[in-house]
């Protein structure tokens, strides 16, 4: 799915935001990668969450050990 929705003209602004757009693209397009990779699939909830660094992150064997340890 592709959006061409940028700002117009080459006013200083106009760069900046589309500076920005293109980080965000480029951002999401890598998140959606790792997804997709890791679990075989991706949905908007896990992109989204993923992006804005709410990713649930599972505990390694270790930490689990660690943690019943103490």
């Amino acid at each position: 799915m592709e959006f061409d929705r940028r700002a117009i003209g080459r006013t200083k602004e106009a760069v900046t935001i589309n500076d920005a757009l293109d980080k965000i693209k480029i951002a999401l397009d890598k998140h959606y990668k790792a997804i997709l990779e890791k679990d075989g699939y991706v949905t908007a909830d896990k992109l989204r969450d993923t992006y804005l660094g709410k990713e649930i992150k599972e505990n390694t064997v270790l930490q689990q050990n660690i943690i019943v340890f103490y």
